[in-house]
């Protein structure tokens, strides 16, 4: 029955330690050996003796110290590991044997080499003081005082550590088809290690490569690495955290017994470290620039435009060189619409797309055209405005003075003159036929697209006078009233009418034009003048004066018994022939008198005289029968 109860004991207790040794973490443990070597090199006052110390080495072959001096040394001994000792340990382990060889730390042989980085761990343990030790080795003396002094440095810890640079935010800068940081660098302690990037919300199409332009996911920790971003990513930014395995020298201690003394050894030791949150951030952005060209590629100032999408919205002006240029604007599709045109040119409603690209200026060019209008000058006539005025001559003038262009009424009286916006003047350069010049300047300006301004310019015909006075032939002192003297246009239709008055002048207001008149009723007791002047109105204010001259009415008698005619050739009508000259302009014009025997009597006495003599002669011829 006992042994039924023992061997139910014994299950139980081996399945608990079974499922306790699965529970619990292992402890790890080195099994240590010694090597004895002789050395006389240090004497402990305070101990009153030499130091002694042994090689000690773990299965691997790394060299383990002793801390506890009073102890016999591990011998074939599995000593379980406890964990870390003291920074200032390390700091002796990482600089003294065998981190570093003999010669690299002034001495001759490994046992000296290793006999003052013991009594540097010793003493780093406070186990002995540097005071207390009698020098009889200088060189190891030397080397345990120097590894003594570097234990007391703050710098150098066996508690690994991770740190990236720079830890504030990067902002990635367009080179080429990405958006680049700069680089970064991994600062740890660790002896080896690598990382990887854990990025956070980053865009697609990311990028990390190293200093050699290598993309990779595991990096070491003495490589650099940088961010690159596609350029066409919209502008913002993301985290990222660097996760690193690193491996570390620690000096690590192995716990001894009551007899056996503690050690520590220098090994490797694996651990995980995260930094903090890096913060990347870029604009992805370009420029736009707006060419604003005329009808002749000219450029122009003062063009407003509207440039805008969802997020964006502000207006632009061209410059003296028609240029307007927008900087630093997000990638994107943007919308330009002309919102005030160049003084003088047509405004261009539509709305043009384009887009802008990180590191790249988007160039679109605008053209717009000239207002147009036109100026239309009716020609008439003063006082009849309905009659319309062909072949008047108007010269326009810019704002300069400059003449533009010239042009004449076409049969309808009108000139059309198609113009630019802007200020101008005009005035007439060539009167109608018959006209008078119509002095003044006008002044008009083109504003708006297709503007037709309407003028209509009056103009008041050339008018001159025709002054005739009438005077006795005899005596050109005697004026003579009330003679009437028709006038004739140039086709021969009657114009006018009008007597001479109480001083012999008649007076005619006539418009510009080629005329003739003749005398139609005579003054009383005179003969009538039958000869036809011509004469002009060529410019306005003209005095023609014309004076015409008559002779008085004679009554012709008759013998009572003709003599007989003396034949003396042929005998021919005489008259006198008037001619006609242009008087000069306000000037009096006399015409050659045409006064004594009119053409008509003159006629009718020589016809007279004929029929006498031809009277006479039949008489005569008759008598001469009877004889």
């Amino acid at each position: 029955m006992k042994r039924k109860m023992v061997g139910k004991w014994f299950s139980f207790l081996s399945a608990l330690i079974i499922l306790l040794g699965i529970a619990m973490p292992q402890v790890k443990a080195e099994v240590m050996n010694r090597e004895t070597y002789k050395m006389d090199w240090s004497y402990s006052n305070s101990k009153h003796r030499e130091i002694k110390t042994e090689i000690i080495k773990t299965a691997s072959g790394s060299i383990a110290y002793c801390l506890t001096p009073d102890l016999r040394s591990p011998n074939g001994d599995d000593l379980p590991e406890m964990g870390k000792t003291s920074d200032a340990i390390y700091r002796v382990l990482l600089n003294g044997y065998p981190q570093k060889s003999p010669s690299e730390l002034g001495v001759a042989t490994v046992e000296e080499a290793h006999y003052a980085t013991q009594l540097a761990v010793w003493i780093a343990a406070n186990e002995l003081t540097v005071e207390d030790l009698v020098a009889k080795n200088e060189r190891v003396h030397n080397l345990m005082k120097r590894l003594v002094e570097a234990s007391k440095q703050e710098t150098g810890s066996q508690d690994v550590f991770l740190k990236v640079n720079p830890v504030d935010p990067q902002t990635a800068t367009q080179k080429g088809d990405y958006l680049e940081t700069g680089f970064y660098a991994v600062q740890t302690n660790a002896v080896s290690g690598s990382y990887t990037i854990l990025p956070e919300n980053a865009p697609k199409g990311i990028r990390i490569v190293n200093e050699n332009g290598e993309e990779k996911s595991i990096l070491s920790i003495n490589e650099k690495f940088k961010i690159l971003i596609p350029k066409d990513t919209s502008s913002g930014n993301f985290k990222m955290k660097v996760k690193s395995t690193l491996t570390n020298l620690q000096a690590i201690a192995f716990k001894g017994s009551e007899k056996v003394q503690n050690t520590t050894v220098l090994l490797q030791r694996n651990s995980e470290k995260i930094s903090t949150d890096l913060v990347v951030n870029w604009e992805s952005v370009g420029s736009l620039k707006i060419m604003k060209l005329g009808e002749k590629k000219e450029l122009l100032k003062g063009a407003v435009f509207e440039v805008s999408n969802e997020n964006f919205k502000q207006n632009v002006t061209t410059n003296d060189k028609g240029i307007a240029e927008l900087g630093n604007l997000p990638i994107g599709i943007y919308s330009v619409k002309e919102i005030q045109a160049p003084a003088g040119y047509v405004l261009d409603g539509s709305t043009k797309k384009i887009e802008v690209k990180t590191g790249e200026t988007a160039v679109l060019e605008l053209k717009n055209e000239n207002i147009k209008g036109e100026l239309e000058i009716t020609k008439v006539d003063i006082a009849d405005g309905n009659t319309k005025l062909p072949n008047a001559e108007f010269t326009i003038y810019n704002e300069q003075g400059k003449e533009v262009v010239k042009g004449k009424t076409n049969e309808q009286g009108i000139a059309k003159f198609k113009l630019p916006y802007g200020k101008y003047t005009y005035k007439e350069t060539i009167a109608p036929n018959g006209y008078v010049i119509n002095e003044e300047t006008f002044s008009f300006e083109i504003k708006e697209d297709g503007e037709i301004i309407k003028h209509i310019v009056q103009d008041k015909k050339v008018e001159g006078k025709l002054e005739i006075t009438k005077v006795d032939i005899a005596n050109g002192n005697t004026k003579l009233p009330n003679a009437e003297f028709t006038i004739y246009n140039e086709q021969g239709k009657e114009v006018v009418k009008g007597k001479t008055d109480e001083k012999g002048v008649a007076k005619f207001k006539l418009p510009y034009g080629k005329y003739t008149y003749k005398e139609t009723i005579a003054p009383n007791g005179y003969v009538i003048n039958e000869e036809t002047f011509a004469f002009e109105i060529k410019e306005d204010g003209e005095i023609i004066k014309h004076i015409v001259k008559n002779k008085k009415e004679e009554k012709a008698s008759l013998p009572s018994k003709p003599n007989k005619p003396t034949p003396s050739g042929e005998v021919k009508p005489s008259a006198d022939v008037k001619p006609v000259q242009q008087p000069n302009i306000h000037n009096e014009m006399r015409l050659p008198a045409t006064g004594g025997v009119g053409n008509e009597f003159t006629a009718l006495f020589v016809l007279g005289i004929g029929f006498i003599i031809a009277g006479a002669y039949v008489l005569r011829m008759k008598n001469r029968k009877e004889m």
